[in-house]
């Protein structure tokens, strides 16, 4: 009987104590005399790279009762041992609170599943056990105001996690494994990603995990003044081209903002909303039209053969030099995409002959190469049975974005119908765009020197040449009123129209090149005078007039003493224009007073006239 009572005390005794011992500390100290009531784990990624994992840091909160050197490991999510560092337990730290800090650069993206203090495991993290969110891949470095941050990941809505965005607060994912969300608010810029996770390592003590993608994506402001209402946008002209080569692009209800001929944009060819900007996918800005609809530029030479580009107009970057991505903080998608063709694959212009003629108007030969194939053309397929079967004159209204590209040219633009090649092909039967069967294509190819052209026509048929190697087309370039010479630019354009299944699609190609201009002379330019040797001379009466004593020789200098040769359109025949030089004429008629004038009927004989 004494020894139950004595038992029933005990008994009571432990259920007083009990509560008031930490039991935590009990389960850590145990073993080996270890305690860590809290530790805290940051995973911190590299900057705008969700797969690098730049470091671990480690700060721990420990107590030991034993004094000695305490090596202090960990094991990885693959596996993998790593010693961390070593804590070492003397006089004046034994079995007191001590805080050691500790890092890891770990070559592989990883989570730290255990540690080891000491021979002691501590499960730390794991599938059941406080899961660590990852990002996998971002969707969109990019995040236009408005428009969805998207990512995938690991663990995203974890019990006792936070996910935090710099400046906006925490959002809470939907899904562990994707995240997609719309960006409503905030100030343009980088914006950093946390994950925070919160829970008890397995014995008992805090474990706060952070993972931290610093500078994860961008936020990006829009450029209103390029349109903001539905319905507005930009486009690309054309969809496809070589590297350096020329292309336009068009706001169709915005208007670019250009200062003393210079624009307040950048423009960037990107693989995906993933791509980083960078100096070898920037355009080069060439020229903005008048109107400011339209901006020329040059495709970047940096930039892959046979990929589509996403083309981005941004911010003007003011330092090339810099770091382009952080300086671009607003931007505008074009809503097509751009092709790049491989070297030799797409039209190109390669010469105009001959290279200057006058501003009557003269017939030239435009010429390069794939002017009439298709096989440039990206979506086609099963297109070796394509051949043109007949060429013919038209007259066509182009594509109604070819007046903007064409105005930007400063060509008078006045949406009237262009005189154009009609190239008709024979289609295959196996032939398909986009997936869709073609049943017939159908080519108008519009020449401008400096304004409309003409095709030009020997018995009521097209003047033209196309081969492997080299085509042409003859026009005629329009009448015009130079004072002096001038050049002009040579371009051709190609629309291309494709009957599928589908329904129709247009294709426009505009091809230029800066090293082909076309010279046009004036035919009728004032002549001037800036000496006269000698200046004065003898005349004597001759009757009721007067005239020369004798035979002598004037020298008269100047400028634009010229025999020109032209044609008129109107009578096709050869017009020459020959210079007369009137002492003392009437400016009102050059035939009253002493006139030299050079002779048509008899070349270069010279008469003296009364």
């Amino acid at each position: 009987m004494t020894k139950f009572k004595k038992i029933v005390s005990m008994i009571l005794l432990i259920s007083i104590l009990l509560p008031l011992i930490p039991i935590g500390e009990i389960i850590a100290f145990a073993q080996s005399g270890v305690v860590i009531p809290q530790m805290t784990i940051n995973y911190t990624y590299k900057e705008r790279d969700e797969t690098q994992l730049d470091k671990i840091s480690f700060y721990i909160t420990a107590r030991i009762d034993t004094k000695g050197a305490y090596d202090i490991k960990v094991r990885d999510s693959k596996g993998t041992e790593h010693t961390i560092g070593r804590i070492t337990i003397d006089d004046n730290n034994v079995d007191k609170l001590i805080y050691p800090s500790f890092e890891l650069r770990p070559k592989d993206n990883i989570r730290i599943n255990q540690i080891y203090i000491g021979g002691q495991i501590i499960n730390i993290s794991g599938p059941t056990l406080n899961p660590t969110p990852k990002i996998t891949k971002m969707q969109t470095y990019d995040v236009l105001l408005g428009e969805n941050l998207r990512f995938e990941g690991e663990n995203l809505n974890a019990y006792g996690s936070t996910m935090t965005i710099e400046g906006l607060g925490q959002i809470v994912p939907n899904s562990a494994t994707e995240f997609s969300q719309p960006i409503m608010t905030g100030n343009p810029g980088y914006k950093t990603i946390n994950f925070e996770v919160r829970g008890s390592h397995s014995q008992g003590g805090e474990v706060i995990q952070n993972v931290t993608y610093p500078n994860a994506f961008k936020l990006m402001g829009t450029l209103k003044e390029l349109g903001d209402q539905p319905g507005d946008y930009l486009e690309i002209i054309p969809e496809m081209g070589e590297k350096e080569s020329v292309a336009y692009i068009r706001a169709n209800n915005g208007q670019f903002n250009v200062k003393d001929g210079v624009g307040e944009y950048s423009v960037f060819f990107l693989t995906d909303t993933t791509d980083k900007y960078s100096v070898d996918n920037m355009a080069e800005i060439i020229s903005y039209s008048q109107n400011r609809k339209v901006m020329k530029i040059k495709i970047p030479k940096g930039i892959q053969d046979s990929k589509s580009y996403e083309v981005q107009v941004t911010n003007r970057v003011k330092d090339p030099k810099g770091n382009i991505d952080a300086q671009v903080l607003e931007r505008k998608a074009v809503k097509n995409k751009y092709f790049v063709i491989g070297a030799d694959k797409s039209p190109v212009i390669t010469s105009i002959t001959p290279a200057k003629g006058p501003d009557t108007g003269e017939v030239v030969r435009i010429g390069g190469k794939k002017f009439d194939e298709v096989d440039f053309i990206d979506g086609f397929d099963n297109i070796q049975e394509v051949k043109h079967n007949e060429v013919l004159i038209e007259d066509k209204i182009l594509d109604n974005v070819i007046g903007d590209i064409i105005g930007s040219e400063g060509i008078d633009t006045d949406n009237r119908q262009d005189k154009v090649f009609h190239i008709k092909y024979d289609v295959g039967g196996s032939t398909t765009y986009n997936n869709s069967k073609v049943h017939s294509i159908n080519r108008y190819i519009a020449v401008y020197v400096g304004d409309r052209t003409t095709p030009h026509t020997v018995n009521d048929k097209p003047v033209y040449s196309f081969d492997e190697v080299y085509d042409s087309l003859s026009v005629r370039v329009p009448s015009s009123n130079v004072n002096a010479e001038k050049q002009v630019n040579v371009i051709v354009i190609i629309q291309t129209e494709i009957e599928t299944d589908e329904g129709t699609r247009t294709i426009v190609n505009i091809v230029t090149n800066d090293n082909i201009k076309y010279t046009i002379i004036p035919s009728h330019t004032r002549p001037s005078i800036t000496k006269i040797i000698p200046e004065q001379i003898q005349v004597v009466q001759r009757g009721i007039g007067y005239g020369l004593k004798e035979d002598m020789v004037i020298t008269i200098e100047g400028q634009n003493f010229k025999v020109l040769r032209s044609r008129d359109n109107t009578t096709g025949k050869d017009v020459t224009n020959y210079p007369i030089v009137g002492i003392g004429a009437n400016l009102e008629n050059s035939d009253d007073g002493i006139v030299l004038r050079m002779s048509r009927k008899r070349g270069t004989s010279r008469d003296i006239q009364k």
